[in-house]
């Protein structure tokens, strides 16, 4: 797949807590994205994102946030470490020139912090890992199914290691 220049990537960073931890978050965040798009074809949507000048946002929010979002849009009232909205309605046109929206990607601060320190893994390489996740998940891929598991796995691996960071499911 080729993304032209014209992807609009939009970083949101709500609370300050995201900079104290990661002050280049904007700038690695908008890289890990980026490369995403440029570097993998989406499994489903290849047909509807070829060439075509894409739009997403990444949300750096808090639990609170992200517990809301989770229990309004997936039944689950708990906060979770990334969701992912992908634009999915197949009819959706946008006019000639404009980019097309592939979805947003929302990150909670206390639940990646907990879980890199948790997992023993520097926080930049978790949030970057689920950078990637949640944009892998905007492009079509899934893992509610071994095979789509293994794939997506093997993905973020790559990516991962695309970063020069190791293997975010490594078994210390």
């Amino acid at each position: 797949m080729t993304v032209v220049a014209t992807t609009v990537i939009d970083i949101v960073i709500d609370p300050v807590g995201w900079l104290e931890a990661m002050p280049d978050l904007e700038a690695r965040s908008r890289d890990v994205a980026e490369t995403v798009l440029v570097r993998i074809s989406p499994p489903e949507r290849a047909g509807e994102l070829r060439d075509s000048p894409l739009e997403t946002a990444i949300r750096f929010s808090d639990d609170q946030t992200v517990r809301a979002l989770n229990r309004d849009y997936r039944g689950k009232d708990a906060p979770t470490n990334v969701l992912s909205f992908a634009q999915t309605d197949p009819g959706f046109n946008v006019p000639p020139g404009m980019p097309m929206p592939l979805g947003d990607v929302v990150l909670a601060l206390q639940t990646c912090k907990r879980e890199s320190e948790e997992q023993g893994k520097p926080f930049e390489n978790h949030v970057i890992h689920l950078v990637i996740h949640g944009m892998l998940h905007l492009l079509g891929f899934d893992h509610e199914k071994t095979r789509q598991a293994d794939v997506m796995e093997e993905t973020e691996k790559s990516l991962m290691r695309h970063f020069g960071l190791p293997d975010p499911y490594a078994e210390d």
